[in-house]
């Protein structure tokens, strides 16, 4: 009987760690493969995720180009800074953007040590 419990416990254990396994985030440390996983993860979220949601809500238009700063062990943004804006683009929405943008988490793990800067461009 305390083999089987054994057993048992073996592949409830392997059976929940595996899952967890599968769910890792990746982890990149070059500034190209940093930046390449957040313009690909922005494109992505402009899209179709949830800053697509958001801007359908918020009525958002005009293009606007933001200067974002990721750091930290967990893809955090740092700075966001408006680099320029179209002529249609309010200054209300730019914030908007910027203020959303500030506290996303890019899905991936890089350098604590270490941040990556670089522009890109929102187009409503």
């Amino acid at each position: 009987m305390n083999i089987f419990l054994r057993i048992t416990f073996l592949f409830f254990l392997v059976g929940i760690l595996n899952p967890t396994m599968a769910q890792k985030k990746p982890y990149y440390n070059t500034q190209d493969q940093v930046v390449e996983a957040a313009l690909l993860h922005l494109n992505s979220e402009m899209n179709s995720g949830s800053l697509h949601e958001w801007a359908a809500e918020q009525s958002m238009e005009g293009t606007y180009t933001l200067s974002i700063t990721i750091g930290g062990k967990k893809g955090e943004v740092l700075t966001v800074r408006p680099v320029s804006r179209s002529d249609d683009g309010e200054i209300m929405q730019q914030n908007a953007i910027k203020d959303y943008v500030k506290v996303m988490r890019f899905p991936f793990k890089m350098p604590k040590d270490k941040s990556y800067q670089f522009e890109y461009e929102f187009k409503f």
